[in-house]
């Protein structure tokens, strides 16, 4: 499963004071005479944000850094998060140093956490999927409308969703008018999420609560 910003800590940036943009991709030379020449040298857009949070309590320090450590396995693994500009859900990593974070504590006992992550190219398949401003990846994707299927943030074949089983978020979408159905921590067993669309549903999406 590809982990995602944890969903007892706040994950959003201080107001106005999140920095960064694309990294550069372009190669330079200098010629003995003018102006340097310059050539595309790779065509990934990468970016690069400094951010600095909110003010976490306590409590959400402490969960903020068992993600990391566990989650990230230190920060080894990408997790998706949303653009602290854009609000867009993508895949992020913690950039590489001396610290992946830095802590500074409050005086009212809040903690004060910033951090510079990369957020990687491109759009991941499971994007549109994801709640309105939760970073929450899907469990199980089943579109039947759309003829996409996946489990664990991986695509899959229709008839790989039919073996999931457990408890979870689901949220099933109905035709032809597209009203969402919520069923919050539902025991969910095979086959349950069939592999074909069930009468009158164009899409079921799961989440670990």
């Amino acid at each position: 499963m590809i982990p995602y910003w944890p969903t007892t800590v706040p994950d959003c940036p201080e107001r106005y004071r999140a920095t960064g943009g694309p990294i550069e991709a372009r190669a330079a030379f200098q010629p003995e005479r003018g102006p340097e020449i310059t050539r595309a040298a790779t065509t990934a857009r990468w970016e690069e944000w400094t951010v600095p949070m909110s003010p976490f309590t306590l409590a959400q320090f402490n969960a903020f850094e068992a993600w990391f450590d566990n989650d990230l396995t230190r920060g080894a693994k990408s997790f998706a998060w949303r653009h602290p500009v854009t609000g867009v859900i993508g895949l992020w990593r913690f950039k590489s140093g001396q610290r992946p974070y830095d802590v500074s504590q409050t005086a009212k006992g809040y903690v004060l956490v910033s951090f510079t992550a990369l957020r990687q190219p491109g759009t991941p398949w499971w994007a549109p999927y994801v709640r309105p401003n939760e970073n929450r990846v899907p469990k199980v994707v089943a579109d039947y409308a759309g003829s996409v299927f996946g489990v664990d943030g991986i695509r899959t074949a229709a008839s790989a969703v039919a073996a999931v089983a457990g408890t979870f978020d689901v949220y099933t979408t109905a035709t032809p008018l597209g009203v969402v159905t919520e069923q919050l921590s539902r025991v969910v067993t095979a086959g349950q999420i069939p592999a074909t669309a069930p009468g009158g549903v164009s899409r079921i999406v799961a989440f670990i609560p």
